[in-house]
């Protein structure tokens, strides 16, 4: 009897811990049709379970036991990181929300509710100090503002169970017992932004908290300072996350290297990079990423263009030797991609009478077979016109990481690259531009 009430016991408690569920409404329905949900890891999101949305919007997915606590990306489009909706889950409830396209994420009830509740009050409050710092009337308005952020603080902690508070805890801002002064609060706030994140926690690794605290620290403080400073600013961040283990730094520096670049915050994400990041990969044995940041910090606006032979046009000639034009344009481009054959006629209408004192151009070809571009490029006159037929495996093609033909460089005079336009339209508009401002001097 007792061994039919253990086994009896053992499968309800097993059936009973599949039974948490990941429930949702998706607004409109017919937009949504697949959900993938992925548990965050310190070096990636881990695959748990995927599902159909129904034809109403309704969602009902098992977690199972593979979903152990932690904090979970549900993605339902392409690309993953923009379209995720974020939750965490405790292993004792189900996780239930609505989520529109308009209006984003709602959680209905339970540990994801608190949080976030929590989570935009305190973002509230906190983008009001914003304000308030560069105001008048900051000494008037800041303590009525603190005094908010503690009963927010207060009352989260107060619901939260053990799983969840110590997240309300990590992400806790600095609020001072009593406000003396503006600039007293400033450098306090600054001084003491990370004192409850602990970047060596396991289970904060295993969230995306800290790069969203990163991100903060960084828009916050640069703000303030005119979007100057930025240097000082990444390096109080490298500083902060050197407690957590040189793997996990490398992984979150690297995603905020990211962050950076995707916000053409070049400058920024450059100087991360060349001063701590490719640094850092190589300490950790990663030469791929290193080998990567190093292209394109090389091949970023204001620094200069990396050199090459100008193969099958003067192969005893490099591009950095190339003296008489006021600017340099660099074209790759392929016989083998539609666009280009298309687009390489109309552009070369358009520059085909500008003296090459003003503007030379030097197209790259990447090509797995020379005849075709042998016969195209005799129409591009005025151009150097320059072989690559490794293709996409050139050498010239790494160095400077080019994702896509066409692809442009526009350099000054002593090659340094002075803007990267994306796309004819832009690149057309850049060389007009130029040739105007050379023509009035």
């Amino acid at each position: 009897m007792f061994r039919i009430f253990l086994i009896g016991f053992l499968l309800f408690s097993l059936f009973s811990s599949a039974q948490h569920s990941l429930l949702g409404t998706f607004e409109p329905a017919e937009d949504f049709d697949f959900i993938i949900v992925y548990k965050v890891t310190p070096e990636r999101w881990v695959y748990v379970v995927n599902g159909e949305v129904d034809s109403t919007g309704f969602l009902k997915l098992a977690l199972g036991e593979n979903a152990s606590p932690g904090v979970y990306k549900a993605v339902y489009d392409l690309p993953e990181k923009a379209h995720a909706i974020t939750f965490i889950y405790n292993g004792n409830e189900d996780v239930n929300f609505s989520f529109s396209k308009s209006e984003g994420v709602s959680f209905i009830s339970g540990e994801n509710k608190i949080f976030q509740e929590y989570s935009k009050k305190m973002h509230s409050v906190q983008s009001e100090i914003q304000q308030a710092l560069v105001s008048d009337d900051a000494a008037e308005k800041l303590p009525k503002l603190i005094e908010r952020q503690k009963q927010i603080q207060t009352a989260a902690e107060s619901q939260a169970d053990a799983f969840t508070l110590k997240y309300v805890r990590a992400l806790k801002p600095y609020i001072p017992d009593n406000f003396e002064n503006k600039a007293a609060y400033e450098i306090y706030r600054k001084n003491n932004f990370f004192d409850n994140f602990d970047f060596s926690s396991e289970a904060l690794q295993h969230s995306d908290f800290g790069l969203e605290l990163l991100k903060r620290f960084y828009y916050e403080f640069v703000s303030l300072n005119n979007n100057e400073g930025y240097r000082a600013v990444i390096d109080d961040i490298v500083r902060e996350t050197l407690a957590a283990g040189r793997e996990y730094q490398k992984n979150i520096l690297t995603d905020f290297w990211q962050f950076l670049y995707d916000n053409n915050r070049t400058n920024a994400a450059n100087y991360l990079a060349s001063k701590h990041l490719i640094r850092l990969a190589r300490m950790q044995g990663d030469l791929p990423l290193a080998e990567n940041l190093e292209r394109i910090v090389n091949t970023s606006v204001g620094a200069v263009a990396p050199d090459f032979t100008l193969m099958h046009y003067d192969e005893n000639k490099t591009l950095h030797e190339l003296k008489d034009a006021a600017y340099y344009v660099l074209i790759f481009w392929s016989t083998e991609c539609p666009h280009c054959t298309d687009q390489m006629p109309v552009i070369y209408e358009h520059l085909k009478d500008i003296p090459t004192s003003k503007i030379q151009v030097v197209t790259v070809a990447l090509e797995s077979d020379a005849t075709r571009w042998q016969n195209f490029s005799k129409q591009f006159s005025n151009y150097i016109n320059v072989l690559g037929t490794g293709a996409w495996r050139d050498e010239i093609v790494r160095t400077y990481d080019i994702q896509a033909t066409p692809t442009f460089f526009v350099l000054g005079p002593q090659k340094q690259i002075f803007s990267r336009p994306r796309g004819v339209s832009n690149f057309l508009s850049i060389i007009e531009t130029l040739k105007n401002h050379h023509s009035e001097r």
